[in-house]
């Protein structure tokens, strides 16, 4: 196969290039894209966070109704 071309794909010819292919991004457009996934990204730790948090209270919620049920069946 020799060696690879820059800006040339494998295996598609020698015609096309990645900008003939997908079209072109400006980084402007990237970089937008970029600071709008990292913000649903934050979003979404934030909505797991408390999810985890309920889930853990629950939990502890759980645990202290369980004790108070085995003392009070100790007390019979």
């Amino acid at each position: 196969m020799g060696w690879d071309r820059t800006g040339r794909i494998r295996g598609i010819g020698t015609s096309p290039t990645p900008k003939s292919l997908w079209g072109s991004r400006s980084t402007q457009k990237l970089r937008q894209d970029n600071e709008s996934l990292k913000e649903k990204i934050e979003a979404l730790e934030e909505r797991m966070k408390k999810i985890e948090s309920r889930g853990n209270n629950e939990s502890s919620a759980s645990v202290c109704h369980a004790q108070k049920k085995k003392v009070e069946l100790e007390d019979d």
